[in-house]
């Protein structure tokens, strides 16, 4: 797994890598509390997290993540909170 320190690309959670989806996940929550970014990042993150939660399996957590994710999207400029909101609307249940 490469280390860009960027937010975005989880698609280990697509291809079923729970494990490897779980640590960037973990890892770019931690980026976003570090830097304090309140932004479509923090928001993204929690999405990121809430998919990682779905492919193990971790259907509490990622309702919680869920929650997490459409509440710092309400909080967006409306040109962001589209976007971000149509992705949370696709996170899968827990598998």
């Amino acid at each position: 797994m490469r280390d860009s320190g960027e937010v975005g690309d989880a698609g280990h959670w697509a291809l079923g890598h729970a494990t490897v989806a779980l640590e960037y996940a973990r890892r770019s929550f931690a980026t976003v509390e570090s830097e304090g970014w309140i932004d479509y990042r923090r928001a993204s993150a929690y999405e990121v997290v809430a998919r990682a939660h779905a492919a193990a399996g971790n259907q509490q957590q990622r309702d919680e993540w869920v929650a997490r994710a459409a509440q710092a999207c309400a909080a967006l400029a409306p040109a962001d909170r589209e976007g971000i909101g149509e992705q949370i609307s696709t996170i899968p249940p827990a598998s």
